[in-house]
């Protein structure tokens, strides 16, 4: 059963100049990490302005009342735990963008989490996870040739992210805005990216459309923890 949208405080000019400020970093941070990968050099510089994007979006959450509901909590561990998975991915070894994984898998842990402690309507959650199903069958079909021995992890990745993205659909269902679904499929897509550039053909496209991708699913996930009343 689908709850009613509530009505949630207006925003003051302090925030909007936050949310502002943090989309800014966010801009000036992706910018400055695709041209260093366009020029091919520059990597220090890039790994520096993707770590500060990435901390915009929890500098974001907080500044929203993250800390103030079981929901922002839950919400920020997945900012927290993304943001070891931007610094573990930035790099190419094995091992490191294994770490990568297994935060960002923890990260969507912590978002089904979130939505869970949002509360959910169960039948747009199954609605969505069928959807989801025929998503995800031509991606796990379209990488699996080059997975080799990743393919468990990244197999329990997918599932793991499409389960994230139906709970953010469940949760709307149960009277939560409609950003928190808007970013989780933002995520989704973002990473579809990733997996492309790591298994299929690694190109500049991955990043140049993965990157704002990812960073604008972020931050609007990120923007959610305004969106939920503080218990009474």
């Amino acid at each position: 059963m689908s709850v009613p949208p509530r009505e949630y405080p207006r925003l003051t000019m302090e925030k909007h100049y936050m949310i502002m400020g943090s989309i800014l970093v966010v801009v000036a941070g992706v910018a400055v990490l695709l041209v260093t990968d366009a020029l091919g050099r520059g990597k220090a510089l890039g790994c520096v302005a993707k770590m500060i994007a990435s901390t915009a979006f929890l500098a974001l959450a907080v500044h929203r009342g993250a800390l103030d509901t079981p929901y922002g909590c839950g919400l920020l561990a997945g900012l927290f735990l993304s943001w070891w998975g931007d610094l573990f991915l930035f790099f190419r070894e094995p091992r490191v963008f294994l770490a990568g994984l297994v935060s960002f898998l923890l990260g969507h842990v912590a978002y089904v989490t979130a939505f869970l402690l949002h509360g959910i309507a169960i039948s747009w959650t199954l609605g969505a996870a069928a959807a989801l199903v025929v998503v995800a069958i031509p991606v796990i079909l379209w990488l699996a040739p080059n997975l080799g021995n990743m393919r468990a992890p990244v197999y329990a990745y997918i599932v793991v992210i499409s389960l994230m993205v139906a709970f953010s659909a469940g949760a709307v269902g149960r009277g939560g805005a409609t950003p928190m679904v808007i970013g989780a499929v933002l995520f989704y897509v973002s990473d579809v990216m990733v997996a492309r550039d790591r298994f299929v053909k690694s190109d500049a496209w991955n990043r140049w459309i993965g990157l704002p991708l990812y960073y604008g699913g972020q931050m609007v996930l990120a923007y959610t923890a305004g969106l939920v009343l503080p218990p009474a």
